[in-house]
């Protein structure tokens, strides 16, 4: 399969299949190295599942600088270098949700993978294509946020 960011900027079925993609390999990507991590632990409890999720991220962003951005401007490569790791800690969010919550069956974790990769496809979409740019991607990145004090407020109401 042959992936490059202009495909993706043409937006359009192919730029959105193209997209999501690249979210599915990539959170994939991230659920392996979590799945490792967790290996031998029992119930992981919250500051463990976050201590994961942030080191997997991290580790996937340097590794994806290294080797999409090797002949980036500095710049780029430092500001990317830097937020990347936060970009994608949010966007494995559902896949961190799973493995805190210990429910950690294919009937839980595959809704939890498609949710991270459709967030993941609609950050990169929205950073390739106009009609949603940085708007989009601010959008995007906040979806799980607000989802989860939206839920945390349902929880401490009952």
């Amino acid at each position: 399969m042959r992936v490059s960011w202009a495909e993706v900027s043409a937006g359009g079925s192919g730029g959105v299949a193209l997209a999501g993609a690249i979210g599915l390999i990539e959170e994939s990507a991230k659920l392996f190295g979590m799945s490792l991590a967790s290996v031998g632990t029992r119930r992981a409890g919250s500051g463990l599942v976050v201590r994961t999720v942030l080191a997997v991220s991290a580790s996937f962003a340097t590794l994806e600088c290294a080797t999409v951005l090797r002949d980036a401007d500095p710049i780029l490569l430092v500001l990317r270098s830097s937020l990347a790791p936060v970009a994608h800690a949010v966007l494995a969010a559902p896949l961190g949700l799973v493995l805190g919550g210990g429910a950690r069956g294919i009937r839980w974790t595959l809704p939890a993978l498609l949710l991270s990769a459709t967030l993941h496809g609609a950050a990169d979409l929205s950073l390739a294509t106009p009609e949603f740019g940085r708007l989009g991607y601010a959008a995007v990145l906040a979806a799980p946020a607000v989802f989860l004090h939206l839920w945390a407020r349902r929880a401490s109401t009952r």
